[in-house]
């Protein structure tokens, strides 16, 4: 859209500007490609201008995607979420994502085997809570199933909520004494993701003595 820029307006976030041309909405941009394309009130967005915006703002979406990737694995959906929420046009994020996922470095599999990994080793969290997480960032059903198999396999799930439950060692005596500290150690498993059923039999067995010491 060729034409002069009439107004900078701070978009929902700092990262964010909302550019006007000719007194009317355009796009909105990154505040540092604003600054890297040197552009500002009563720059003219000439042919040239605007091959220059394209080019710095797919530098800028690679930057700002494996600055992401640094801290942990995410999702395309996450990244695709984050890289808009920075003000990156949606064509340049599609392009970065799609070079990452065909350079392996974004994969939803490989994403949702970390995520069980690390709320089981780390948190203890059930089969639903890690599910639900996981659909929060965009994994599919058939994704978030296989990834669960091979870090959180149902079988185990039974086993794994009386471990817990055994290292709780308040909830675990109140689950031996009476039905009110038992209906408490339940609604706590259920929190942490295992299903009512699960949550039962862990409750009963503990309250027996018989739990993961």
């Amino acid at each position: 859209m060729p034409g002069r820029i009439t107004a900078l307006e701070a978009g929902c976030g700092s990262r964010v500007v909302e550019v006007h041309v000719d007194g009317q909405p355009w796009r909105r941009l990154n505040r540092r490609l604003v600054k890297r394309a040197g552009i500002g009130v009563g720059s003219e967005l000439d042919d040239e201008t605007l091959c220059l915006l394209d080019e710095q703002e797919r530098i800028l979406a690679e930057e700002i995607s494996l600055r992401l990737l640094t801290h942990r694995s995410r999702s395309v959906q996450e990244m695709t979420t984050r890289l808009a929420a920075s003000g990156i046009g949606s064509e340049a994020a599609g392009d970065q994502i799609a070079r990452l996922r065909c350079q392996g470095y974004l994969d939803d599999l490989s994403f949702a085997r970390e995520w069980v990994d690390d709320r089981v080793r780390v948190g203890g969290h059930g089969r639903q809570r890690i599910s639900r997480e996981l659909a929060a960032h965009g994994v599919s059903p058939e994704l978030i199933q296989r990834a669960l198999e091979a870090g959180c396999p149902a079988e185990r799930e039974l086993e794994r909520a009386m471990e817990l439950l055994g290292s709780a060692t308040v909830l675990l005596r109140a689950a031996e004494r009476d039905r009110a500290g038992k209906r408490k150690a339940w609604q706590w498993l259920v929190r942490r993701g295992y299903s009512s059923e699960i949550a039962y039999q862990a409750v009963s067995l503990a309250s027996e003595g018989r739990h993961g010491d």
